[in-house]
């Protein structure tokens, strides 16, 4: 969590970023690995929902497979 945090607070703009290999922002990688603090955070500051990775899937899809 501090890790979100500490990146957030340094780049606001990173909660929409995406990464190189699949497309994914922070937040759909915080649903993949379990980290519903990190998630709740996030959503908290607006990050965006419905933004789809390379496999065309958002966070909320993420989630209910898990």
């Amino acid at each position: 969590m501090n890790t979100i945090r500490n990146l957030v607070n340094e780049k606001p703009t990173i909660i929409d970023t995406f990464t190189p290999v699949k497309n994914r922002t922070p937040l759909i990688l915080s649903v993949i690995e379990m980290q519903l603090v990190n998630v709740k955070f996030l959503v908290d500051l607006k990050a965006d929902q419905y933004h789809e990775d390379s496999e065309g899937k958002n966070a909320a899809q993420y989630a209910k497979e898990l």
